[in-house]
């Protein structure tokens, strides 16, 4: 079996109460360990493991070898990932933990340009919003001193065609 739990709330830690908090589908006591200290877990024979032997989610599910890991942005937690397998011990070894550490960084890096994309195209909406306003005002201004017979027809027409006047 092979689950990823990730959340996401703007910049904040992950409250991991809210992170499916069941302990029927999560280790909530490994995963709060890991948001807690900020450190991976590695359990190479969790079912077995004193630690966490009482974990229901453990026991239940009988997890051979486990795996977790913070999402770190300047060490604020931004999710956490979980890794299990049931059906081997020392199922991740040094080398696949370094891969998911790296995988880690970069859905750290991710999160956080999504986040920037999002607050670039805000304010791109406050802006377009901002110069519409703007816009019409100076129409409206423009409108105000046109003579009345080019401010009937940019009305009408949406244009007016500019004429020469004799003084």
């Amino acid at each position: 079996q092979f689950a990823i739990y990730a959340s996401k709330k703007g910049l904040e830690p992950v409250n991991t109460e809210q992170v499916y908090a069941s302990k029927r589908n999560l280790p909530l006591s490994i995963v709060q360990y890991v948001y807690r200290t900020r450190q991976v877990l590695l359990l190479n024979n969790a079912y077995n493991e004193a630690t966490y032997k009482n974990d229901h989610y453990i026991q239940t599910n009988q997890v051979r070898s486990l795996l977790c890991l913070p999402v770190l942005k300047n060490n604020a937690v931004q999710g956490i990932i979980l890794l299990e397998n049931n059906f081997l011990n020392q199922a991740f070894t040094h080398e696949r933990t370094e891969i998911v550490k790296l995988l880690a960084s970069q859905i750290a890096v991710s999160f956080e340009n999504a986040t920037l994309y999002n607050n670039v195209e805000q304010k791109i909406i406050q802006r377009t919003s901002e110069l519409q306003e703007e816009k019409e005002k100076s129409e409206e201004l423009l409108l105000n001193i046109l003579p009345s017979e080019i401010e009937k027809k940019k009305k009408n027409k949406g244009s007016s065609v500019a004429k020469q006047y004799d003084q």
